[in-house]
C-alpha cells in the first residue's frame, strides 16, 4: 500500500473493476481510474490517474461501486447513479451510459446500494430489497431471467411464519421475490426446512410465479424457484 497524496478527509471508499470512488467528509465524491464509459462522473470518458470530483454531487452520505458504474445517496434521501448502463443497472429507466450523475426516482428512501457486474441492488429504510439491471442468471431475485431498467421489489420477512401470514392472505403478486431471513444456522430452531411456505405457494398456484430466497433449508420435498441451503 502507498498513500494517495492528493485526497484527504475520506470517510468511505468503494472499488469497481478498474476504478475507485471516494466520499469525503464534506459530502463531495471523487473518483479515479479507467473512464471509458464515464464511470468517473466528471463529464468525460478520459482515464484519470488522480482523483477528480464527480460533478453535481454534494451532501452525499453513502456511495457504492459496481464493476463499471456507481451509486450515491444524498442527505435529502435522493439516489443518484452514473457510468455504464447497457442492462439498466443505473436504474434510471434507460440503457444510456451517463458520464454525469443522474437522479433515479426509484427506490425512494434507499439507505444502502450494492453494485455487481451489470446489476445493482438497494435496501430501503423499510427493509425491502430492490434490484435492477442484468438478470441472465436470476441475480435480480425476481423469479425471472428478464432484465430491468428500473428497480423492482424483493419483499423481506424475518421468519417463515411472517411470510406465511402474507401468503395466506394473498398479500403478494406474481413476479415478487419473497426473502425469508433468520432461519439459517444462527437463526430459527434447527434450521427448519421451508416446506410449509412452498406448499402454500403451490396450493395457491403461485409456485412458479414467485421466487423464494432464504438462509433456511430446502430438501427434495420442496420445489419451485428457490435459493437456500440443502
Amino acid at each position: 500500500f502507498q498513500q494517495i497524496g492528493t485526497i484527504h478527509d475520506v470517510v468511505a471508499i468503494a472499488s469497481g473493476y478498474d476504478h475507485v470512488v471516494a466520499l469525503k467528509a464534506d459530502g463531495t465524491v471523487w473518483a479515479w481510474g479507467e473512464n471509458g464509459d464515464g464511470k468517473l462522473g466528471d463529464g468525460t470518458t478520459s482515464n484519470k490517474n488522480f482523483p477528480v470530483q464527480v460533478g453535481g454531487l454534494t451532501n452525499v452520505v453513502a456511495i457504492s461501486a459496481g464493476w463499471f458504474h456507481n451509486m450515491a445517496i444524498k442527505s435529502d434521501g435522493t439516489s443518484w447513479a452514473w457510468g455504464s448502463n447497457p442492462s439498466g443497472e443505473l436504474g434510471d429507466g434507460s440503457t444510456t451510459t451517463r458520464t454525469n450523475a443522474v437522479q433515479i426516482s426509484t427506490p425512494s428512501g434507499a439507505v444502502q446500494f450494492a453494485g455487481g457486474w451489470i446489476h445493482s441492488l438497494a435496501i430501503k429504510s423499510d427493509g425491502t430489497v430492490w434490484s435492477t439491471g442484468s438478470n441472465d442468471y436470476g441475480q435480480l431475485g425476481d423469479g425471472s431471467a428478464t432484465n430491468h431498467h428500473s428497480y423492482a421489489l424483493a419483499r423481506v420477512f424475518d421468519s417463515e411464519e411472517t411470510c406465511a401470514e402474507v401468503v395466506r392472505r394473498r398479500g403478494y403478486k406474481a413476479g415478487d421475490v419473497l426473502v425469508i431471513r433468520y432461519e439459517g444456522p444462527r437463526g430459527g430452531p434447527g434450521m427448519r426446512e421451508m416446506l410449509g411456505i412452498t406448499a402454500l405457494l403451490y396450493g395457491q398456484g403461485m409456485g412458479e410465479k414467485v421466487a423464494l430466497v432464504t438462509d433456511g433449508r430446502f430438501s427434495g420435498a420442496t420445489r419451485g424457484l428457490m435459493v437456500g441451503y440443502v
